[in-house]
Formats: C-alpha cells, sequence, structure tokens
C-alpha cells in the first residue's frame, strides 16, 4: 500500500504547477490513520495544482482568544475563499498532527480549536498560520512571542494511531513573522526572531533568492552581524506600492541554502496576492 500511495503521490506532483511546501509532505506511518493522512494530503496537493492561488491567513492570539473554543476566521478570507472550503476541516501540522474543526461560514469562525492550544501549550502572544491546501485541509504553523516558527513536541492528537513524523526543511520550510513598522524611513530589510537565527542562522548564505506567490524571484541578500534580510523592497515595484510600510506583516520561509519565499498580508492578516500579467502588458498586479 505504501509503495502505491508513494507512486501515485509522485504522478500527482508532475501534475502540479505550484512551488514550495507540498501538501503531501507529511505521512503518518503505514497504519490506517496514516494512509487515510496520507491520501487525503495527496487529494490537497492536486487540489492546489488547480486554484489560482494557495491562500494564508494569520491569527494574533491573545489570553482570552487562547482559553476560546471557537477561532474568529478574518471576514475577508471568508468572503473570498470561503465557497471553496466545507464546513467541516481539517488542519494539519509539520509533525502529522492533525485536528478536525467545524466552519461557520455565516460566523467567519472554526470551531473545536481549544485541544490545539492546550496540545501545544499556546497561551498568548503567538500567530497562527492557516494555509488553505484545498478541499477540506488547512497547512498549519505555528510562530512563537518573538516571530519564529516554535519547535514542536514530538506528539499526535490523541485520536491517532501513529507517530509524529520528522520535520524536513526543504520539504516544508521554517517559517517567521516580522510586522513592517509604519513611518517615513523606506524599509528594504528585517531583522530575524532570535529563536530562528540559533535554529538555522549558521545554514543561511550571504546571496539569497527569496520567491514570492506568483514565482517571480528576488534576489536579496542576508547580513550575517546584523541578522537582517534585505532586497525585500522589490517586492514593492511589483505591486506599485512605494515601500514595504504599505503592508502589514510578512512572512518569510526558508528551505534550505539560499531559497526563501516570502507573502505579504494586509491589514486583515489575508496573504496579498501577486500575479503575473499576460503576454503584452508584463505588468504584475496584488489580489
Amino acid at each position: 500500500m505504501a509503495a502505491k500511495n508513494k507512486a501515485y503521490l509522485s504522478q500527482v506532483d508532475s501534475w502540479s504547477t505550484g512551488y514550495g511546501p507540498t501538501a503531501a509532505s507529511v505521512v503518518c506511518g503505514d497504519t490506517n490513520d496514516g494512509q487515510r493522512l496520507y491520501c487525503t494530503r495527496i487529494i490537497a496537493r492536486f487540489a492546489r495544482s488547480v486554484m489560482d492561488e494557495i491562500p494564508k491567513f494569520v491569527k494574533m492570539l491573545s489570553r482570552d482568544a487562547c482559553r476560546s473554543n471557537i477561532l474568529d476566521v478574518p471576514r475577508v478570507f471568508t468572503k473570498k475563499y470561503g465557497h471553496r472550503i466545507p464546513t467541516t476541516i481539517k488542519i494539519v501540522l509539520r509533525t502529522g498532527y492533525t485536528l478536525w474543526l467545524d466552519y461557520d461560514k455565516k460566523k467567519s469562525q472554526f470551531f473545536g480549536i481549544k485541544e490545539l492550544f492546550s496540545d501545544f501549550s499556546v497561551t498568548g502572544g503567538q500567530l497562527l498560520v492557516f494555509t488553505y491546501s484545498g478541499g477540506f485541509m488547512f497547512d498549519l504553523c505555528i510562530i512563537g512571542v518573538d516571530g519564529g516558527e516554535i519547535q514542536y513536541p514530538p506528539i499526535v492528537h490523541k485520536l491517532q494511531d501513529c507517530s509524529p513524523q520528522n520535520v524536513s526543511i526543504r520539504e516544508i520550510g521554517w517559517s517567521f513573522i516580522r510586522g513592517v513598522t509604519i513611518g517615513p524611513k523606506v524599509v528594504d530589510e528585517v531583522e530575524l526572531p532570535t529563536s530562528f537565527v540559533e535554529h538555522l542562522g549558521r545554514y543561511i548564505p550571504v546571496d539569497l533568492e527569496i520567491y514570492v506567490s506568483c514565482g517571480v524571484k528576488i534576489l536579496g541578500g542576508y547580513n550575517r552581524k546584523e541578522k537582517k534580510i534585505n532586497g525585500l523592497s522589490s517586492l514593492c515595484n511589483m505591486v506599485g506600492y512605494r515601500h514595504l510600510n504599505s503592508f502589514n506583516v510578512l512572512l518569510l520561509t526558508y528551505y534550505g541554502r539560499e531559497k526563501f519565499t516570502v507573502s505579504a498580508f494586509d491589514s486583515a492578516m489575508v496573504e496579498i496576492f501577486v500575479k503575473v500579467i499576460p503576454a503584452v502588458h508584463g505588468m504584475l498586479l496584488s489580489t
């Protein structure tokens, strides 16, 4: 069964036009539960190949929010993408941990999230990054209080009959978030969180390739002394903004060697997409 799954995964990957982390990159062993997770993530990966966008949203968590079983979804996200998403969804973390939630589109809320807060000791000050993978699947990463992705405990949900998976940075990446300071100074760089530098800083080269949602590459750099990534003002040129101050937060994900991806978010904490407009105009627009 596992061999057939892997063969099918190779076929599905060959159909995909996406880049970065695959939706089928986490496999939970050879148990029945693991096979189901494997297959559902394969389906989600195929769904990505026919979607124009792989949308993300970010939730900042207060202490009160972490005591609740309800999570508010940005209404902008529900209005734009809710028609694609069923009323029951599955969130999946990079370790293979999964949790089913109910999605009330009228209220723009997820129900059933409190277990995750308890399992990962999320008490407030963290951020959740949801990536809609297609079908009923959302990939989730947890950003710690300093802006760097947390070190996940080796656990799966209590109803899963499988073991947690090791994380491959080259397949799934490792993320951090930085807010963009509003002010008169043009911002071209972001400082890496201490936890991110301690975990991966020694592997990051001086010269970087930074990819945006449309696949366009930005040439950037890493200042080891100041722990900063620069060259991000090119993202503004693509969408017609004067500088990075026009964005709310930036999500950068490292895939090893010189490769990063960058996503920009608006005031509603929903991703701003950059699209390549066909040939004649050769222009880029944000959506």
